[in-house]
């Protein structure tokens, strides 16, 4: 059984993740790459449907967003569970991608992330499945 200690602290780890993941939401909504990429882990995969999985490297150089493109969206995470150093949480994203030109497209679906603590006891994505695909109009 957890003591009051334990629980606070997993309370404070929860809310740490909810905090980075709408700190990631909105670093990529202002473009802020840089800062995006201090929130991934270094040991970071993305897992997509459309390939295979890729790396912090690999997503530092194609970019968040294409280049001139802005994002609007919500993420909306109904579970956080946090064991230790690792953690994850399951986040349904709905976002809208507008293309240089105005060409937008909702995107909407679910991801299931992984969350690891560094070193530096900072939590960062470290896994990520997402299934984000475009919405019919």
């Amino acid at each position: 059984m957890e003591t009051d200690n334990q629980q606070d602290e997993n309370q404070q780890d929860k809310a740490a993740i909810h905090a980075l993941i709408q700190d990631w939401l909105d670093s990529t909504k202002r473009g802020d790459m840089e800062h995006v990429l201090s929130l991934a882990h270094e040991d970071l995969l993305f897992h997509t449907p459309s390939g295979e999985p890729f790396g912090k490297a690999a997503f530092a150089e194609q970019g968040a967003l294409p280049p001139g493109a802005t994002m609007d969206g919500t993420a909306d995470t109904p579970e956080v569970v946090v064991c230790g150093d690792l953690g994850y949480a399951r986040t349904h994203l709905d976002m809208t991608l507008t293309m240089p030109g105005g060409k937008a497209t909702r995107l909407a679906g679910w991801s299931l992330t992984l969350y690891k603590r560094s070193t530096e006891g900072i939590w960062q994505l470290w896994r990520d499945a997402n299934l984000v695909k475009p919405v019919p109009a």
